[in-house]
């Protein structure tokens, strides 16, 4: 009987993907079409380019679209980050403003 109920409770749980380790680098660091990275860099500017309403199909809620530059950067150089929808925070793209 042991057997049985461990069996079940290994098959009830299913397992978790292992987080991986943050990779922490300069902006100077940086190479075009890298991902996976952890990037900490102040935010010198900000501003929204697009802000609008989508309604994806008739059947889904009206979805909306937001996108914002903002210029980022370290003592090693800055960059032009492009945050969409919640990359930015919640509704004023809170983690963007200078």
């Amino acid at each position: 009987m042991a057997t049985t109920n461990s069996h079940a409770q290994s098959t009830s749980t299913p397992a978790k993907p292992a987080l991986r380790k943050p990779v922490f680098i300069k902006v100077g660091d940086l190479k075009p079409e890298t991902s996976g990275l952890t990037l900490i860099a102040k935010v010198l500017s900000s501003e929204i380019v697009l802000q609008k309403g989508l309604v994806a199909s008739p059947s889904s809620n009206v979805r909306n679209v937001r996108i914002a530059e903002c210029l980022v950067g370290d003592e090693t150089g800055t960059i032009l980050f492009t945050a969409r929808n919640h990359q930015g925070g919640d509704v004023e793209f809170e983690f963007c403003k200078p």
